[in-house]
């Protein structure tokens, strides 16, 4: 529990890279990382897309996967959407994050993996990148 260790409003900045999808409860972390986030701050998400569905959720500690999809209007002009997905769950998590009011934007890319070269026989993927 962050708030343990943390005032309430404590960081300009609250960074996870990559290991949010390890956890029991994602949706629990972010708001928890919220809490200790000042208003005007930013929570930052850095995690490879999709990456529990390869090893079907039963390989290491991969509880969840991480995906960006347009959802909307279906013409293409529609902010990508942060959803957290396993087989027995599925969490839109932008609108969940504007829906509570946990967040006023939640800004969501998807970006080669930090370590491409950009390469023929590159095998990284993507990276969801969200800015909430």
């Amino acid at each position: 529990e962050l708030r343990r260790c943390f005032p309430r409003n404590h960081f300009d900045l609250v960074l996870m890279r990559n290991a949010l999808d390890h956890a029991m409860d994602p949706l629990l972390g972010i708001r928890r990382m919220l809490d200790v986030t000042r208003p005007g701050g930013w929570v930052l998400l850095r995690h490879a897309r999709n990456e529990g569905s390869p090893g079907m959720f039963q390989v290491g500690l991969h509880q969840w996967s991480f995906d960006a999809l347009r959802l909307g209007a279906g013409d293409g002009t529609s902010a990508l959407h942060f959803l957290v997905w396993n087989p027995t769950l599925r969490a839109d998590v932008t609108m969940w994050l504007l829906d509570e009011g946990l967040a006023s934007e939640v800004r969501t890319q998807l970006r080669p993996h930090p370590g491409a070269s950009g390469g023929a026989d590159e095998a990284e993927g993507e990276y969801i990148f969200v800015d909430i």
